[in-house]
């Protein structure tokens, strides 16, 4: 055999394995920025329901990074992650927007199916559900969230207006939400007192969510109804002065 011959397939064989190498390295470093649209979405140590073990779990509007991975397992698609903490495992897709970033609706938003007018469907988001944003398109955003206490992920386009992309306006709406699917209203009030009290939170423009949601189970606190209403480029919240009757 002629020893040319042997010396060139030799290279060219290196040179592949080299390239094919370098490819699948850059893959596996690859970060996409990503959020979690399902609440106490469990983060596994192998992409299995029934064998993988649960790691951690993330919440509704968390960020994390999709690391360019996927696993399929019994018709469920899985993601390799890595959280915040820098903790990496494996999600259901279901429970991820992938490159995207996390807001709120701060207004009634109607759902379409397409950029486009005609396409309006009887669905919508409203104040204080968390979205992800995808993509936009002139005037419009793709976004995918969960409507209130409906089931499911909702995925669709909405007008590029009446949401929050604040952290803190984000947040607020995430404590109001699980303070309000208490039970027991003694636990409620208590957990909506310490929303207001936490310094971390204030200023949302859901701020006076909180207030009102407090004078429903105990009017002395706070004696007059207090209206909100959100200035956009502003996490701050805009709203009337609460007046004391009995002063």
């Amino acid at each position: 055999m002629n020893l040319n011959f042997i010396k060139k397939t030799v290279f060219l064989f290196l040179a592949i394995s080299f390239i094919l190498t370098s490819f699948v390295s850059c893959g596996s470093d690859k970060e996409i920025p990503s959020v979690c649209i399902s609440d106490k979405a469990p983060v596994l140590d192998k992409p299995s329901k029934k064998e993988g073990k649960v790691l951690s779990s993330v919440s509704l509007g968390e960020k994390l990074m999709f690391l360019d991975d996927k696993e399929e397992e019994k018709g469920k698609q899985y993601l390799k992650v890595k959280l915040l903490d820098g903790n990496e495992g494996w999600i259901m897709a279901d429970y991820v927007a992938v490159e995207a970033r996390p807001a709120v609706i701060i207004e009634k938003s109607d759902i379409y199916s397409r950029p486009d007018l005609s396409t309006i469907s009887k669905k919508s988001f409203n104040e204080m559900d968390v979205i992800a944003i995808i993509s936009k398109k002139d005037d419009w955003i793709e976004v995918a969230g969960k409507r209130g206490k409906a089931k499911g992920i909702e995925r669709g386009w909405i007008k590029d207006r009446g949401y929050s992309e604040g952290t803190t306006d984000i947040a607020t709406a995430i404590f109001i939400n699980r303070a309000l699917a208490i039970a027991k209203t003694a636990d409620r009030l208590a957990e909506l007192k310490s929303i207001m009290e936490n310094s971390n939170i204030s200023g949302s423009s859901f701020q006076y969510i909180v207030i009102n949601e407090i004078r429903k189970i105990d009017p002395s606190a706070y004696p007059e109804e207090v209206e909100g209403d959100y200035e956009e480029g502003n996490d701050d919240v805009v709203q009337d002065t609460v007046v004391n009757s009995g002063d």
